[in-house]
């Protein structure tokens, strides 16, 4: 039996050598919540679950025999052929259209006055229908970046589904139906289209996003929906960083804090100032790179004896400011960032912020949350 980072509700079947497996799962899913909920990575969890592959993470200091070796190999190849035949991603953008989507026709580079489909939503379609024993999946991020209903189009109407498959066809286009019959085998029906019920779409929205399009009543209607909670632990990887704690006798003192807690003090100031709570920071805001990149600038700091006598550091990117403090100010507290950011000078803008993470003042004296000593630890 396998193990996962978080819950699923997979039903496994050996078939043969097929890679089909049943999912107790929607059949239109949307997972929404704060940044950083892992919407993305639950998707993906789910989708490594229902391919039978599981993360094994190997350290080079590891002393392997060859057959394990092997068979970690194995199961990363059968996931990347599983991820190439039977998922098809997009990501939404304001621009993104119908014809971006389900298709559109360009000329064809022949001398022939030929055109042809491109599409998107189509292949999955085309691919399910033709292989009625596997499952596939559409996945489609930030939906609500775009007009969904309109990149939807017509087949908004095929979101209505009993059992996996459409309750109501909808006749394509003649053009489109062309495509269908020359790409859809054997005696499929080709002049209406439903939804077949191995033909999953699953899709992440992120409302907190500036700029973002709402998404109408009747298209949330057709989707079964899964909130991704701020309060949930980061379950793997990295867990701590380090922090300017404090400063003793004009020394930096460096601290370890763990992530979870320094994002939920975070995201009490947020609650506290009347935000929703989709402005919150979750649990996978950071990837584990940038939390050691984190650290790692923290832990740059020395004192320079040769020149100007005082503490400095190396010029390295740091995802605390440029990610999760410009987050906070341009995003969360745009008109009131001293509800979070400590400026003697009320000059609360970002280079305000920089300046006081260059000058190495510890978190308590830039942000206004309290990491009470039991928090800390020795990095």
């Amino acid at each position: 039996s396998y193990s996962f980072p978080i819950e699923h509700s997979c039903l496994y079947i050996e078939k043969d050598d097929s890679m089909v497996k049943e999912t107790n799962d929607p059949y239109n899913l949307l997972i929404y919540g704060a940044p950083g909920t892992g919407k993305s990575r639950y998707i993906d969890d789910k989708l490594n679950c229902i391919s039978e592959y599981y993360e094994i993470r190997v350290k080079p200091e590891d002393d392997l025999p060859q057959d394990e070796i092997k068979n970690i190999q194995d199961n990363i190849d059968k996931a990347a052929t599983f991820m190439r035949k039977f998922v098809n991603r997009v990501t939404f953008y304001e621009d993104y259209s119908y014809e971006n989507f389900v298709g559109c026709y360009k000329p064809a580079p022949s001398e022939e006055d030929e055109r042809v489909i491109v599409y998107k939503f189509i292949e999955t379609y085309t691919n399910a229908k033709n292989d009625p024993e596997n499952n596939y999946f559409l996945v489609i991020e930030e939906l609500n970046r775009a007009k969904a209903a309109s990149v939807f189009g017509d087949m908004f109407q095929l979101l209505d589904r009993k059992n996996g498959v459409s309750e109501y066809a909808i006749t394509p286009e003649p053009a489109l139906r062309k495509y269908l019959e020359e790409h859809i085998d054997g005696d499929a029906e080709k002049t209406t289209m439903k939804l077949p019920n191995n033909m999953y779409i699953w899709a992440t929205m992120n409302s907190a996003d500036q700029g973002v399009f709402s998404l109408d009543s009747a298209f949330k209607r057709r989707w079964s929906f899964l909130y991704k909670d701020i309060d949930a632990p980061k379950q793997s990887g990295v867990q701590k960083i380090c922090l300017i704690k404090k400063i003793e006798n004009g020394t930096p003192i460096i601290g370890e804090v763990r992530i979870d807690d320094f994002r939920r003090k975070i995201n009490d100031v947020i609650l506290a100032s009347g935000r929703d709570e989709d402005r919150c920071i979750g649990p996978w805001f950071f990837t584990d790179d940038e939390l050691q990149k984190v650290s790692e600038y923290t832990r740059s700091v020395k004192f320079d004896e040769d020149e100007k006598g005082h503490w400095i550091r190396k010029e390295i990117e740091n995802p605390l400011v440029d990610k999760l403090f410009a987050y906070l100010r341009q995003d969360v507290f745009r008109m009131d960032s001293d509800v979070i950011f400590k400026d003697d000078e009320g000059k609360c803008n970002m280079s305000t912020i920089r300046k006081m993470v260059a000058d190495n003042k510890p978190i308590s004296e830039i942000l206004r949350i309290d990491l009470e000593e039991e928090l800390w630890s020795e990095p």
